[in-house]
């Protein structure tokens, strides 16, 4: 509980902007206490809220932020955090450029395509999100504009866990996006010690803020627990895992790997208040049968992964509707629980950078599916 002479001083403070202040700085104090005794971000808002509403102090601040505020300190205090650096973007970025010299509403997961997002209805803490589609569908693409533009708003950390590339590939991108340019451009800039490269760079520092955590399964290969352990450890707001049956132990099938993922990874979001985006590739099969026409269901690894999901979205690289134009990628949202479900839209997108443009048209499906049942018109027998 709050000490009585704190709470005595608080009310005697008549600026408001310094009762602010010592708000903010009591509730920093109290915060690192309960992190102490082992309370995660969400665990020690939920207290703290409780004890403040009993202040008689005329001040507000954001507890959410005040509290994740003193989670970033205390991170940065524990003797274990030298090795969370390895997961930022500089060390990734500064291990692609030496590779290639030698021969980089806040708390509402979007994409960023208003149109999409509004029919969507986005990804909310606690709640986890299917990004399914083939190979080739752009599923990477799409969920980074997403994690761009939720690092720009500052809404929190971001455990980006990329299994299928590696750290550097994602560091590619994400400097093809501020240069609007080829991978193989890239590369051939930062051979020629571009000053693009540095720009881009500074950029993309500036929009991470010390927020987004990286890593890829180039020195292990991830497994469920070594995921829950850096939740555990960093509190991310957002998790991203690029993608899902990548998480499979050596020997574990594809079934199996989900089926202990999906449900360890909602109650992980649940109990942390964490938004989770899990990325899906699709079987042979589920391709032939989405260019059939039906929608839903595809996700590798069996059918809980959809069960469990708030919310799906649905990639497909359809043909173009004439010669010489680029494949079209047609989102569908196969499951919603706030927006409009089995809904299609044709994104914008430009293929060199990998960018989606915004843009977004409904379109709808040619070959729809057949209804189960016919009308009986003769009744019973």
């Amino acid at each position: 509980m709050l000490d009585a002479k704190i709470i005595k001083i608080l009310e005697t403070i008549e600026d408001i902007e310094e009762r602010r202040s010592a708000l903010h700085t009591l509730v920093w104090s109290q915060a690192e206490s309960l992190f102490a005794k082992g309370l995660n971000p969400a665990a020690a808002t939920k207290a703290l809220k409780a004890e403040i509403a009993h202040l008689r102090v005329n001040a507000t601040i954001d507890l959410h932020r005040a509290v994740n505020d003193a989670w970033d300190g205390y991170l940065q205090e524990r003797s274990n955090y030298a090795g969370l650096r390895a997961l930022k973007t500089r060390t990734h970025a500064d291990s692609l450029i030496e590779t290639l010299r030698s021969f980089d509403e806040a708390q509402v997961f979007k994409v960023g395509i208003p149109t999409l997002d509004n029919a969507w209805g986005g990804v909310h803490p606690g709640e986890i999100s299917l990004v399914v589609g083939a190979p080739g569908s752009m599923k990477t693409a799409l969920t980074l504009g997403g994690v761009e533009l939720y690092l720009r708003r500052k809404a929190g950390r971001v455990l980006f866990l990329s299994l299928d590339m590696s750290a550097a590939e994602i560091i590619r991108r994400r400097i093809q996006r501020r240069l609007e340019c080829t991978g193989s451009e890239v590369d051939r800039l930062v051979r020629g010690n571009s000053p693009r490269i540095g720009e881009a760079l500074a950029d993309i520092a500036e929009t991470d803020g010390e927020r987004f955590f990286l890593t890829d399964n180039s020195e292990k290969q991830h497994g469920l627990k070594d995921v829950l352990g850096l939740i555990n450890t960093i509190a991310p707001q957002l998790l991203v895992v690029d993608f899902l049956t990548l998480l499979r132990a050596p020997g574990q099938s594809d079934l199996d790997a989900v089926n202990l993922a999906v449900p360890a990874l909602k109650q992980a979001a649940q109990t942390n208040g964490m938004a989770v985006v899990l990325l899906s590739q699709m079987s042979r099969a589920s391709r032939s049968e989405q260019a059939a026409g039906k929608v839903g269901g595809f996700a590798k690894g069996g059918g809980i992964a959809e069960e469990l999901a708030h919310s799906e979205l649905e990639l497909l690289q359809d043909a173009p509707l004439f010669a010489g134009e680029p494949p079209r990628i047609i989102a569908t949202i196969a499951k919603t629980r706030r927006g409009v479900r089995g809904a299609s839209y044709q994104l914008g997108y430009d293929g060199p950078s990998m960018v989606f443009s915004g843009s977004a048209v409904r379109v709808k499906r040619e070959r729809p599916q057949k209804p189960v049942f016919s009308m009986d018109f003769e009744g019973p027998a």
